[in-house]
């Protein structure tokens, strides 16, 4: 579908469930990601059904993959999607830790802007980042969204409270 010098991103199928399912269940992410239950494999194929149509569902989700190897590394995905406000959520998660530090993820980011873009006609996409979220934070600097604001001790983990920093940036003004 779309495709960059190291990757390039398609839509998830069924024969991801099993990668997806362990991706998911991985507790080591579950943090960043906001998962605070495991998911069945019966979750997953629902949700890979779903994540097909972002007009009916609100969100779609695409597999990152390596362009030489063909490797699935992760996935992207555009959420929490408004037609009527031309918005929508994004978030990465690059779950082979091989690829963490090498650019996928903001080529990744790169191509998903081009998508909301030209094929939504998306005005401008957001996410939100645990303060603790070095690289992540890093990616979206690099990536130039804008940082707009902070909710201060927004989550707990393991007992500590963590702020979050919200990122947006315009695509495409009116």
């Amino acid at each position: 579908m779309e495709k960059s010098p190291k990757i390039e991103l398609r839509l998830v199928e069924e024969s991801d469930a099993d990668l997806v399912f362990s991706w998911e269940n991985n507790r080591e992410v579950w943090p960043v990601t906001g998962t605070r239950y495991e998911y069945s494999l019966l979750d997953i194929h629902t949700y890979i059904e779903q994540s097909q149509n972002i007009n009916e569902f609100g969100q779609i989700r695409f597999i990152i993959v390596d362009s030489d190897s063909k490797k699935r590394i992760g996935t992207i995905d555009l959420y929490d999607y408004s037609i009527d406000n031309k918005r929508a959520a994004v978030g990465v998660l690059i779950a082979e830790k091989e690829y963490r530090g090498k650019g996928c993820a903001k080529q990744a980011v790169e191509l998903i802007e081009k998508y909301a873009s030209e094929t939504l006609d998306l005005y401008n996409i957001y996410c939100s980042v645990q303060s603790n979220n070095l690289p992540s934070i890093a990616l979206f600097d690099s990536c130039k969204f804008k940082r707009v604001g902070l909710r201060e001790k927004w989550y707990r983990i393991d007992g500590e409270l963590m702020d979050e920093i919200l990122f947006q940036k315009w695509l495409k003004k009116d």
